[in-house]
C-alpha cells in the first residue's frame, strides 16, 4: 500500500500509473482556509490550488520488488506481510502567489519610513509594511494538513519586508548639509505651491545607491493635488501655470544635495536667471521634463528634510556627517549680454502708444565647479554644471500698421449780414 492506494502485484510503472489516477481525484478535494479575515480570500481551496502534487515515481521507488519465492508464495495462497508506504509529494510554491497578492492588496497601505530634523535631533518614523503571506511556512503546512486529514488550514502571515529596515534608518543621526532660499510672501499661490511640494518631500529616505527623481516622486502638478496657478518661465518668457514656484523647491533641494556631496544625475537651468540663487545654481523642473535627479552615493541612508516658513525655504540632507570634509561651489567667468527689444503688433493700440508684454531677461553663460576639501586640503575639483541661459528680449506691443493722424484743416467761417447797429463801410 502507498497511502490508501493498493499497488501489490503491479510493476513499478503500473503502480505509478495507479498513483496518478488516484491523485487526479484526490487533488480536487478542498480544505477550508482560516486566518485573517480578508476580502477576496476564498473560504476553501483545492489541494491542487495549494500546489500539492503527487510524486508518483518516488512514491513507488521506495517499494521492494518480490523475488521468485515471494511471487510463488503469493500464488500458492501463503499469507504475506502487509507493507505500507507513505506517498511522496512535491510542492509547487508558485501557486501561493495569488493568495499572497490578495492578502497584500487587502492589508494596510505601506507607510514609508521618515527621518526629520526637529531643530535639536533627528526624529525617526519607522516604516509600516503591509501584511503578506508567509509562503515558506505555508509549504510544509499544506503537506502536513493533507497527511493529518485536517479539515482546515490556517494561512500563516507576516509583515512584508521593509524597503528601509529599522536598523538602517537608525543610522541617520545628524545634518550633512543645509541650504536656504527666500521668496516674497505676497505671491500667495506661489507660496502655496512651494509649501505643498516641499512638505511632500519632507522626511523622504534614500537607501545607499538609491536615486531621487523630482518628477517621478511628485508626479504631475495638478489642481486635484492642491497645486495652484502661479508665475512660471516658459520658453524664455514670463507666463503662468499650475504649480508655478516649485522650481524654487527643486533649486533649494539641488543646492543642499550639492553641498552634501551627492551624485548629481540630472539638472537643467532655466531659460532666464532666477532671483533666489546665483546664476548657475538653479534647477528647473517641469513635468515630465526637465527633471532633477540625484543619487545617494554614501554607504548609509540619508533623508531629505524641508523647513518652510513664510518667505523662506530650507532643505537639509540628514545622515552621517564627515566633519573632515568641506564642500564649496565656485563659479567661472560669467558672460552676459542683452537680448534687445522686440515689438509685437496690437491693432487695438493707437499710433505712438506701446504696452509692455514681457520684461524678458539677459542671456548668460557660466560654468560652476564643486570643490571637495579634506582637512583643509583640496582633494577633488569637478565641473558641476555648464549653464546657458538664452534669455529673451524685452517685448512691447504696438500698432505697427497705424500711421500718424492727418493734420486738421482750419475751420471755415461765414461772414454775418450787416445789422442796423453796425455802420456799413463805404464801397
Amino acid at each position: 500500500m502507498v497511502g490508501v492506494v493498493p499497488v501489490g502485484g503491479l510493476t513499478l510503472d503500473g503502480a505509478a500509473k495507479r498513483m496518478r489516477l488516484w491523485w487526479e481525484t484526490e487533488r480536487l478535494n478542498s480544505i477550508a482556509i482560516t486566518g485573517p479575515k480578508i476580502e477576496g480570500l476564498p473560504e476553501s481551496a483545492k489541494w491542487a490550488e495549494l500546489g500539492l502534487r503527487i510524486d508518483d515515481q518516488n512514491s513507488v521507488a521506495q517499494i521492494t520488488l518480490e523475488d521468485f519465492w515471494g511471487a510463488a508464495s503469493r500464488t500458492l495462497g501463503v499469507q504475506n506481510e502487509r507493507k505500507e508506504f507513505d506517498p511522496v509529494f512535491v510542492l509547487d510554491a508558485s501557486r501561493f502567489a495569488k493568495f499572497d497578492q490578495i492578502i497584500k492588496n487587502a492589508s494596510s497601505t505601506r507607510k514609508p519610513a521618515k527621518a526629520q530634523w526637529d531643530g535639536k535631533a533627528v526624529v525617526l518614523t519607522y516604516e509600516v509594511a503591509p501584511m503578506a503571506l508567509d509562503q515558506e511556512a505555508l509549504g510544509p503546512l499544506v503537506e502536513s494538513s493533507w497527511r493529518s486529514k485536517a479539515s482546515e488550514i490556517e494561512f500563516p502571515t507576516r509583515a512584508d519586508s521593509k524597503t528601509v529596515p529599522d536598523e538602517e534608518l537608525e543610522k541617520i543621526k545628524e545634518i550633512v548639509s543645509t541650504f536656504t532660499t527666500k521668496f516674497p510672501t505676497y505671491k500667495t499661490t506661489r507660496c502655496n505651491n512651494i509649501k505643498l511640494a516641499s512638505s511632500l518631500i519632507d522626511g523622504h529616505v534614500l537607501m545607499p545607491g538609491e536615486s531621487f527623481s523630482f518628477n517621478e516622486f511628485l508626479g504631475p502638478r495638478t489642481t486635484k493635488k492642491g497645486f495652484q496657478v502661479a508665475g512660471v518661465f516658459a520658453n524664455g518668457r514670463h507666463d503662468t501655470g499650475v504649480g508655478g514656484g516649485i522650481c524654487q523647491v527643486s533649486t533649494t533641494l539641488y543646492n543642499a544635495a550639492v553641498f552634501a556631496g551627492l551624485k548629481i544625475d540630472k539638472r537643467n537651468n532655466h531659460s532666464m536667471a532666477v532671483p533666489y540663487v546665483p546664476v548657475g545654481r538653479d534647477a528647473a523642473v517641469s513635468y515630465p521634463m526637465p527633471d532633477l535627479k540625484f543619487t545617494n552615493s554614501f554607504d548609509f541612508p540619508i533623508a531629505l528634510d524641508s523647513k518652510y516658513t513664510p518667505g523662506t525655504l530650507t532643505f537639509m540632507i540628514v545622515g552621517i556627517k564627515d566633519k573632515s570634509v568641506e564642500i564649496q561651489v565656485e563659479r567661472g567667468p560669467l558672460r552676459s549680454w542683452s537680448r534687445g527689444v522686440r515689438y509685437e503688433h496690437d491693432g487695438s493700440l493707437p499710433y505712438g502708444k506701446v504696452r509692455l508684454v514681457d520684461a524678458g531677461g539677459a542671456a548668460h553663460q557660466v560654468t560652476t565647479y564643486r570643490v571637495f576639501k579634506k582637512d583643509g586640503k583640496v582633494v577633488k575639483r569637478e565641473v558641476l554644471a555648464v549653464s546657458q541661459y538664452p534669455g529673451s528680449p524685452r517685448t512691447y506691443a504696438k500698432n505697427m500698421k497705424a500711421g500718424p493722424a492727418a493734420p486738421k484743416a482750419p475751420a471755415l467761417t461765414t461772414p454775418s449780414a450787416p445789422s442796423e447797429m453796425t455802420p456799413s463801410l463805404p464801397n
